[in-house]
Protein backbone atom coordinates (compact mmCIF):
# COMPACT_ATOMS: atom_id res chain seq x y z
CA UNK A 1 0.00 0.00 0.00
CA UNK A 2 1.36 3.52 -0.75
CA UNK A 3 1.12 5.88 1.80
CA UNK A 4 -0.61 8.71 -0.46
CA UNK A 5 -3.70 6.83 1.15
CA UNK A 6 -3.50 7.48 5.24
CA UNK A 7 -5.63 9.19 7.82
CA UNK A 8 -4.62 11.59 10.06
CA UNK A 9 -6.26 11.47 13.88
CA UNK A 10 -6.19 13.84 16.33
CA UNK A 11 -7.51 12.50 19.29
CA UNK A 12 -8.46 14.64 22.18
CA UNK A 13 -10.17 14.70 25.17
CA UNK A 14 -13.59 16.37 24.04
CA UNK A 15 -13.21 15.96 19.78
CA UNK A 16 -11.72 13.84 17.53
CA UNK A 17 -10.74 15.01 14.12
CA UNK A 18 -10.06 13.20 11.14
CA UNK A 19 -8.54 13.47 7.76
CA UNK A 20 -8.52 11.17 4.98
CA UNK A 21 -6.22 12.19 2.21
CA UNK A 22 -7.06 9.15 -0.24
CA UNK A 23 -5.00 7.97 -3.11
CA UNK A 24 -5.47 8.89 -7.23
CA UNK A 25 -7.24 12.37 -7.57
CA UNK A 26 -10.06 12.09 -4.60
CA UNK A 27 -10.71 15.22 -2.70
CA UNK A 28 -9.42 14.95 1.15
CA UNK A 29 -11.93 14.72 3.67
CA UNK A 30 -12.19 15.99 7.26
CA UNK A 31 -14.49 15.02 9.86
CA UNK A 32 -15.10 15.54 13.67
CA UNK A 33 -16.33 13.60 16.05
CA UNK A 34 -17.54 14.40 19.98
CA UNK A 35 -15.93 12.18 22.26
CA UNK A 36 -15.95 12.91 26.27
CA UNK A 37 -12.97 10.73 26.34
CA UNK A 38 -12.89 12.02 30.61
CA UNK A 39 -16.26 9.75 30.85
CA UNK A 40 -14.26 6.55 29.81
CA UNK A 41 -12.47 4.53 27.11
CA UNK A 42 -15.15 3.27 25.36
CA UNK A 43 -16.12 7.07 24.35
CA UNK A 44 -13.39 6.69 21.99
CA UNK A 45 -14.10 2.69 21.18
CA UNK A 46 -17.54 4.21 19.96
CA UNK A 47 -15.87 6.70 18.01
CA UNK A 48 -13.35 4.45 16.25
CA UNK A 49 -15.99 2.21 15.30
CA UNK A 50 -17.59 4.87 13.74
CA UNK A 51 -15.23 6.93 11.63
CA UNK A 52 -13.81 3.26 10.50
CA UNK A 53 -16.97 3.03 9.21
CA UNK A 54 -18.05 5.78 7.63
CA UNK A 55 -14.54 6.70 6.11
CA UNK A 56 -13.23 3.31 3.62
CA UNK A 57 -10.36 2.92 5.38
CA UNK A 58 -9.18 -0.38 4.12
CA UNK A 59 -5.63 -0.64 4.08
CA UNK A 60 -4.60 2.79 4.73
CA UNK A 61 -2.06 4.54 7.01
CA UNK A 62 -3.27 5.76 10.03
CA UNK A 63 -1.01 9.08 11.44
CA UNK A 64 -2.10 9.64 15.19
CA UNK A 65 -1.52 13.00 17.31
CA UNK A 66 -3.63 13.52 20.67
CA UNK A 67 -4.20 15.68 23.26
CA UNK A 68 -6.66 13.80 25.15
CA UNK A 69 -4.00 11.67 27.46
CA UNK A 70 -4.57 14.96 29.66
CA UNK A 71 -7.62 14.20 30.46
CA UNK A 72 -8.51 13.23 33.71
CA UNK A 73 -9.41 10.22 32.91
CA UNK A 74 -5.65 9.39 33.49
CA UNK A 75 -3.51 8.99 36.39
CA UNK A 76 -0.33 10.07 34.34
CA UNK A 77 0.21 11.27 30.59
CA UNK A 78 2.26 8.34 30.19
CA UNK A 79 -1.44 5.59 31.00
CA UNK A 80 -3.23 8.41 28.79
CA UNK A 81 -1.20 7.49 25.81
CA UNK A 82 -0.34 3.93 26.54
CA UNK A 83 -4.16 3.96 26.55
CA UNK A 84 -5.02 5.77 23.61
CA UNK A 85 -2.67 3.93 21.41
CA UNK A 86 -4.56 0.72 23.22
CA UNK A 87 -7.75 1.66 21.75
CA UNK A 88 -6.33 2.35 18.31
CA UNK A 89 -4.94 -0.88 18.43
CA UNK A 90 -7.71 -2.78 19.26
CA UNK A 91 -9.77 -1.58 15.91
CA UNK A 92 -6.57 -1.29 13.34
CA UNK A 93 -3.81 -3.09 12.67
CA UNK A 94 -0.52 -2.65 14.31
CA UNK A 95 1.21 -2.49 11.39
CA UNK A 96 -0.86 0.03 9.93
CA UNK A 97 -0.50 2.83 12.92
CA UNK A 98 2.34 5.36 12.70
CA UNK A 99 2.42 8.11 16.01
CA UNK A 100 3.50 11.56 15.61
CA UNK A 101 6.60 12.24 18.34
CA UNK A 102 7.46 15.86 17.37
CA UNK A 103 10.76 16.47 16.60
CA UNK A 104 11.45 12.74 16.43
CA UNK A 105 9.37 12.29 14.11
CA UNK A 106 7.25 9.16 13.60
CA UNK A 107 7.73 6.18 15.35
CA UNK A 108 5.79 2.84 15.66
CA UNK A 109 3.05 2.24 18.20
CA UNK A 110 4.84 -0.25 19.94
CA UNK A 111 7.35 2.38 21.05
CA UNK A 112 5.77 5.45 21.34
CA UNK A 113 5.03 5.49 24.86
CA UNK A 114 8.89 5.39 25.19
CA UNK A 115 8.86 8.53 23.44
CA UNK A 116 5.84 10.05 25.64
CA UNK A 117 6.69 13.74 26.36
CA UNK A 118 7.19 13.90 22.32
CA UNK A 119 3.86 12.09 21.85
CA UNK A 120 2.00 14.02 24.17
CA UNK A 121 -0.34 16.66 22.85
CA UNK A 122 2.03 17.07 20.39
CA UNK A 123 -0.91 18.12 17.59
CA UNK A 124 0.12 21.99 17.56
CA UNK A 125 3.89 21.10 16.43
CA UNK A 126 2.21 19.57 13.29
CA UNK A 127 0.33 22.10 12.27
CA UNK A 128 3.74 24.39 12.35
CA UNK A 129 5.84 21.92 11.26
CA UNK A 130 3.41 21.95 7.72
CA UNK A 131 3.03 25.64 7.77
CA UNK A 132 6.68 26.16 8.37
CA UNK A 133 7.27 23.60 5.01
CA UNK A 134 4.68 25.42 2.86
CA UNK A 135 4.69 29.08 3.58
CA UNK A 136 7.75 29.56 5.33
CA UNK A 137 6.78 32.23 7.54
CA UNK A 138 4.10 33.18 10.32
CA UNK A 139 2.56 33.13 13.75
CA UNK A 140 -0.02 30.69 13.79
CA UNK A 141 -3.00 31.03 16.28
CA UNK A 142 -5.49 28.24 16.48
CA UNK A 143 -8.33 28.90 18.42
CA UNK A 144 -10.32 25.42 19.11
CA UNK A 145 -12.80 24.11 21.63
CA UNK A 146 -11.03 24.56 24.61
CA UNK A 147 -7.48 26.11 23.94
CA UNK A 148 -5.56 28.20 21.47
CA UNK A 149 -1.88 27.91 20.00
CA UNK A 150 0.17 30.29 19.51
CA UNK A 151 3.08 29.38 17.28
CA UNK A 152 5.46 31.47 15.58
CA UNK A 153 7.88 30.07 12.38
CA UNK A 154 10.42 31.36 10.21
CA UNK A 155 12.80 30.34 7.30
CA UNK A 156 11.03 27.29 7.05
CA UNK A 157 11.77 26.23 11.42
CA UNK A 158 9.05 26.38 14.18
CA UNK A 159 10.56 28.62 16.88
CA UNK A 160 9.41 27.51 20.33
CA UNK A 161 11.15 25.16 22.46
CA UNK A 162 8.46 24.26 24.50
CA UNK A 163 7.47 20.21 24.53
CA UNK A 164 4.84 19.85 27.20
CA UNK A 165 1.89 21.71 27.85
CA UNK A 166 2.75 22.99 31.30
CA UNK A 167 5.93 24.68 29.10
CA UNK A 168 4.12 26.07 26.84
CA UNK A 169 1.43 27.77 29.13
CA UNK A 170 4.40 28.98 30.78
CA UNK A 171 5.52 30.45 27.65
CA UNK A 172 2.24 32.18 26.42
CA UNK A 173 2.23 29.86 23.44
CA UNK A 174 -0.70 27.58 24.83
CA UNK A 175 -3.84 29.99 26.43
CA UNK A 176 -6.41 27.49 27.66
CA UNK A 177 -9.41 29.32 26.44
CA UNK A 178 -11.76 27.99 23.33
CA UNK A 179 -14.55 28.73 21.37
CA UNK A 180 -17.16 26.39 23.16
CA UNK A 181 -16.25 24.74 25.91
CA UNK A 182 -14.53 27.87 28.27
CA UNK A 183 -16.34 28.67 31.45
CA UNK A 184 -16.98 32.75 31.29
CA UNK A 185 -15.57 32.58 34.57
CA UNK A 186 -12.63 32.18 32.99
CA UNK A 187 -12.38 35.50 31.19
CA UNK A 188 -13.37 38.07 33.90
CA UNK A 189 -14.15 38.95 37.84
CA UNK A 190 -16.78 41.40 36.84
CA UNK A 191 -18.99 42.44 33.96
CA UNK A 192 -20.48 45.92 33.12
CA UNK A 193 -24.62 46.06 33.34
CA UNK A 194 -26.56 48.90 33.00
CA UNK A 195 -27.08 49.51 36.76
CA UNK A 196 -22.92 49.13 37.60
CA UNK A 197 -20.18 46.84 37.34
CA UNK A 198 -21.15 43.04 39.02
CA UNK A 199 -19.19 40.48 40.07
CA UNK A 200 -19.42 36.95 38.68
CA UNK A 201 -20.64 33.85 40.14
CA UNK A 202 -18.10 31.66 40.29
CA UNK A 203 -20.35 28.75 38.92
CA UNK A 204 -20.51 26.65 35.74
CA UNK A 205 -23.65 28.40 34.13
CA UNK A 206 -22.54 29.51 30.85
CA UNK A 207 -20.05 29.27 28.30
CA UNK A 208 -18.41 30.67 25.41
CA UNK A 209 -20.49 28.92 22.89
CA UNK A 210 -23.52 30.68 24.54
CA UNK A 211 -21.84 34.24 24.03
CA UNK A 212 -21.05 33.56 20.50
CA UNK A 213 -24.36 31.77 20.04
CA UNK A 214 -25.78 35.37 20.97
CA UNK A 215 -23.74 36.94 18.54
CA UNK A 216 -24.87 35.08 15.61
CA UNK A 217 -20.65 33.85 15.20
CA UNK A 218 -21.35 30.68 16.45
CA UNK A 219 -21.38 28.01 13.34
CA UNK A 220 -24.25 25.45 14.32
CA UNK A 221 -21.43 22.08 13.75
CA UNK A 222 -19.04 23.95 15.76
CA UNK A 223 -20.77 23.01 19.69
CA UNK A 224 -21.05 19.60 19.79
CA UNK A 225 -21.80 18.73 23.68
CA UNK A 226 -24.08 19.14 26.46
CA UNK A 227 -24.40 23.44 27.25
CA UNK A 228 -23.86 23.95 30.87
CA UNK A 229 -27.23 23.48 32.16
CA UNK A 230 -28.59 20.55 29.82
CA UNK A 231 -31.05 22.71 27.89
CA UNK A 232 -31.61 24.23 24.15
CA UNK A 233 -28.71 25.15 22.08
CA UNK A 234 -30.70 28.37 21.30
CA UNK A 235 -29.83 32.20 21.58
CA UNK A 236 -33.26 32.79 24.10
CA UNK A 237 -31.62 29.75 26.39
CA UNK A 238 -28.09 31.05 25.81
CA UNK A 239 -29.37 34.53 27.49
CA UNK A 240 -30.92 32.84 30.30
CA UNK A 241 -27.46 30.96 31.19
CA UNK A 242 -25.89 34.54 30.53
CA UNK A 243 -28.12 36.51 32.82
CA UNK A 244 -26.94 33.58 35.37
CA UNK A 245 -23.74 34.46 35.33
CA UNK A 246 -24.46 38.11 36.88
CA UNK A 247 -27.10 36.56 39.52
CA UNK A 248 -30.29 37.77 37.29
CA UNK A 249 -32.99 36.02 35.21
CA UNK A 250 -33.16 37.05 31.74
CA UNK A 251 -35.91 38.83 31.56
CA UNK A 252 -34.77 41.74 34.07
CA UNK A 253 -32.78 42.76 31.19
CA UNK A 254 -33.45 43.56 27.68
CA UNK A 255 -32.11 41.32 24.99
CA UNK A 256 -29.88 43.96 23.60
CA UNK A 257 -28.01 44.28 27.20
CA UNK A 258 -27.20 40.60 26.81
CA UNK A 259 -25.99 41.44 23.21
CA UNK A 260 -23.62 43.81 24.83
CA UNK A 261 -22.62 41.69 27.96
CA UNK A 262 -21.84 38.75 25.50
CA UNK A 263 -19.61 41.25 23.12
CA UNK A 264 -17.86 42.16 26.51
CA UNK A 265 -16.78 38.21 27.73
CA UNK A 266 -15.82 38.31 23.47
CA UNK A 267 -13.65 41.19 23.99
CA UNK A 268 -11.81 39.89 27.04
CA UNK A 269 -11.07 36.46 25.57
CA UNK A 270 -9.57 38.22 22.07
CA UNK A 271 -7.47 40.60 24.94
CA UNK A 272 -6.40 37.47 26.40
CA UNK A 273 -5.28 36.02 23.45
CA UNK A 274 -3.71 39.26 21.77
CA UNK A 275 -1.49 39.94 24.84
CA UNK A 276 -0.32 36.01 24.77
CA UNK A 277 0.69 36.77 21.32
CA UNK A 278 2.64 39.78 22.02
CA UNK A 279 4.70 38.38 24.28
CA UNK A 280 5.14 35.07 22.14
CA UNK A 281 6.33 37.81 19.42
CA UNK A 282 8.25 39.52 21.80
CA UNK A 283 10.85 36.49 22.07
CA UNK A 284 11.27 36.38 18.25
CA UNK A 285 12.41 38.41 15.42
CA UNK A 286 9.34 37.69 13.17
CA UNK A 287 9.02 39.92 10.33
CA UNK A 288 6.26 42.27 10.46
CA UNK A 289 4.74 41.27 7.19
CA UNK A 290 4.68 37.35 8.52
CA UNK A 291 1.02 36.51 8.43
CA UNK A 292 -1.03 35.45 11.10
CA UNK A 293 -2.15 31.80 10.38
CA UNK A 294 -6.10 31.60 11.10
CA UNK A 295 -6.72 27.66 12.52
CA UNK A 296 -9.76 26.68 14.37
CA UNK A 297 -13.55 26.50 15.03
CA UNK A 298 -12.17 29.94 16.50
CA UNK A 299 -10.98 31.44 12.89
CA UNK A 300 -13.98 33.85 13.00
CA UNK A 301 -12.01 35.85 15.49
CA UNK A 302 -8.50 35.66 14.38
CA UNK A 303 -8.95 38.36 11.42
CA UNK A 304 -9.57 41.13 14.24
CA UNK A 305 -6.76 39.72 16.37
CA UNK A 306 -4.18 40.01 13.54
CA UNK A 307 -5.17 43.65 12.80
CA UNK A 308 -4.66 44.26 16.39
CA UNK A 309 -1.14 42.90 16.49
CA UNK A 310 -0.77 44.84 12.94
CA UNK A 311 -0.54 41.83 10.99
CA UNK A 312 -1.98 40.07 7.49
CA UNK A 313 -4.06 37.19 7.96
CA UNK A 314 -4.43 34.09 5.67
CA UNK A 315 -6.72 30.69 6.36
CA UNK A 316 -5.11 27.72 7.19
CA UNK A 317 -6.89 26.15 4.05
CA UNK A 318 -5.25 28.37 1.73
CA UNK A 319 -2.16 27.44 2.67
CA UNK A 320 -2.34 23.57 1.97
CA UNK A 321 -1.38 22.01 -1.64
CA UNK A 322 -4.33 19.39 -1.28
CA UNK A 323 -8.46 19.88 -2.31
CA UNK A 324 -11.18 19.37 0.20
CA UNK A 325 -14.68 18.09 -0.32
CA UNK A 326 -17.24 20.43 0.68
CA UNK A 327 -18.70 19.65 4.40
CA UNK A 328 -19.52 20.79 7.67
CA UNK A 329 -16.03 21.01 9.49
CA UNK A 330 -13.66 22.03 6.88
CA UNK A 331 -9.57 21.55 6.67
CA UNK A 332 -9.05 25.01 9.09
CA UNK A 333 -11.77 24.02 11.90
CA UNK A 334 -9.29 20.38 11.75
CA UNK A 335 -5.98 21.44 11.45
CA UNK A 336 -3.99 18.85 13.31
CA UNK A 337 -5.88 16.43 11.43
CA UNK A 338 -5.15 17.26 8.22
CA UNK A 339 -1.51 18.40 9.11
CA UNK A 340 -0.55 14.83 10.82
CA UNK A 341 -1.96 13.46 7.46
CA UNK A 342 -0.11 16.05 4.88
CA UNK A 343 3.05 15.40 6.97
CA UNK A 344 2.50 11.96 7.03
CA UNK A 345 1.86 11.95 2.93
CA UNK A 346 5.19 14.31 2.58
CA UNK A 347 7.55 12.35 5.54
CA UNK A 348 7.28 8.71 6.15
CA UNK A 349 7.75 7.57 2.07
CA UNK A 350 6.11 4.34 0.80
CA UNK A 351 4.67 2.38 3.80
CA UNK A 352 3.67 -1.43 3.06
CA UNK A 353 1.26 -2.60 5.64
CA UNK A 354 -0.04 -6.37 3.77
Amino acid sequence: MSVNSIIGWDIGGAHVKLCHLPGGDSNAEVRQYPCALWQGMDKLDTVIEQSLQEFDARGCLHAITMTGELTDLFTSRREGVAAILAAMMRHIPEKQIQVFAGRSGFVESASAVQHCDQVASANWLATAMLLADEISEGLLIDIGSTTTDIIPFLASTVLVDSVTDRQRLIHHELVYTGITRTPLMALAEKAPMSDGAVPLMAEYFATTADIYRILGLLPDHADQHATADGREKTVEQSSHRLARMVAADKDEYSDEEWRLLAEFFSQQQQEKIIAACERVLSRCQLPENAPVVAAGIGGFLIAEIARSLGRPCVDFDTCLQADFSQQEFDSTDCAPAVAIALLGRKRLGPVHTN
